[in-house]
């Protein structure tokens, strides 16, 4: 039995998601669904050569740290050092930990594993303003939840979505039985898949989501979803594929 999952390859070695699945008898193929491109650099640049006009930073997405990281690279020795002690706000404990391996800031983040969980953590702080580095299919929960409450918020675009240039090739090259595993990442993800004109194949294997915002997304498209991680890790992905196997046996 195949899992494919919609998504690029680790540099790890091995994939944490090859490792969780294959420890549980399943072969693994992965089909990058995504690329992503940094934007803004220059200006992020820019900022960081000055005294931050605001007091705290958001970041929702490995992506956004990428990006941050590149400006970082670019400011070089002209970064003023008050940026070294931002609050931070942060979705996503990988997230987190690519931010502490830059070795930049100073304070320890709050970190929460979705949007809607850290946005009362945010609240409760009442930071003065907030920068937020987002990417181009960013949800609004937190800049409409800060707007409610009056918190400023500078939003940068510090990284687009991109279809990958050779999904529409891997996707016509695919062979699958009815018994295998459909694993989606991201509602971007399915929209490109869905675009390419090729979601009717969403309905030919299981389907499995990372999380309940795209398997709400894949349900809004009338399609079943047959296991759901509990937390976006590979080791929840795999648990759920496996109890649903073992219940059809």
């Amino acid at each position: 039995m195949t899992v494919f999952l919609f998504r690029a390859q680790s540099h790890d070695d091995p994939d944490e998601y090859q490792l969780a699945l294959t420890q549980q008898g399943y072969d693994v193929r992965f089909i990058p669904v995504l690329e992503f491109a940094h934007e803004s650099i220059a200006h992020l640049a820019d900022l960081m050569s000055k005294a931050p006009q605001h007091s705290s930073l958001l970041i929702t997405s490995q992506r956004a740290v990428e990006s941050l990281a590149a400006a970082k690279r670019q400011a070089a020795t002209t970064i003023h050092p008050q940026w070294h002690d931002l609050n931070l706000y942060i979705v996503g404990s990988k997230t987190a930990q690519q931010l502490s391996d830059l070795s930049f800031f100073s304070r320890q983040p709050v970190v929460a594993s979705r949007a809607t969980e850290l946005a009362p953590l945010i609240l409760a702080d009442r930071p003065e303003s907030l920068l937020f580095l987002a990417g181009d299919k960013r949800r609004d929960v937190l800049p409409d939840t800060m707007a409610e409450a009056n918190i400023p918020v500078l939003e940068i675009q510090a990284y687009k979505t991109c279809m990958h240039p050779q999904l529409e090739e891997r996707l016509n090259a695919l062979t699958y039985t009815k018994d295998d595993w459909f694993v989606l990442f991201s509602p971007s993800g399915v929209d490109y898949i869905q675009q390419l004109g090729k979601h009717p194949m969403l309905s030919s294997c299981k389907l499995a989501a990372i999380g309940p915002t795209t398997s709400d997304h894949l349900q809004q498209m009338g399609l079943t979803v047959h296991a759901v991680a509990e937390k976006p890790r590979a080791s929840y992905i795999a648990d759920a594929i496996t109890a649903h196997d073992q219940q059809q046996s």
